[in-house]
């Protein structure tokens, strides 16, 4: 259960950075991650999967791999129930100019563009 209270800048700060250190192994590894397994590592449990705060985690984590490598990192971040992001994923890429004739075929494009980018042991990412 995630813990209640303030979290300070310097801890949001530790939780940016994991958060970010967790997309690129995911990345790595080829893989996803669930909103739950994401907030229980990134957050150390502070925060719970699929709040408003831990949507705000993904992002800034996400923002300078998306901005290096013209990705977009939160793709790999899903749902447990569906293996696929929440809707609001997929209203954020409509609003962004996606085609989303087939929803699916985008996120999946989006996914093996971040493997693609992020898979390489390489020392130039973004902290």
């Amino acid at each position: 259960m995630a813990q209640t209270g303030r979290i300070s800048p310097e801890e949001w700060a530790e939780m940016v950075h994991a958060a970010r250190d967790l997309l690129v192994q995911t990345a790595r590894e080829r893989s996803t991650i669930t909103y739950g397994d994401f907030a229980a590592f990134a957050s150390q449990g502070r925060l719970v999967a699929r709040s408003r705060r831990l949507m705000q985690l993904v992002e800034l984590a996400a923002e300078p791999l998306d901005e290096a490598h013209g990705i977009c990192t939160a793709s790999l971040v899903v749902r447990a129930d569906s293996g696929r992001p929440g809707e609001g994923y997929f209203a954020w890429a409509a609003r962004s100019g996606f085609d989303m004739t087939d929803p699916r075929a985008m996120w999946l494009a989006q996914v093996h563009r971040v493997w693609n980018a992020l898979g390489r042991q390489r020392e130039d990412l973004p902290r």
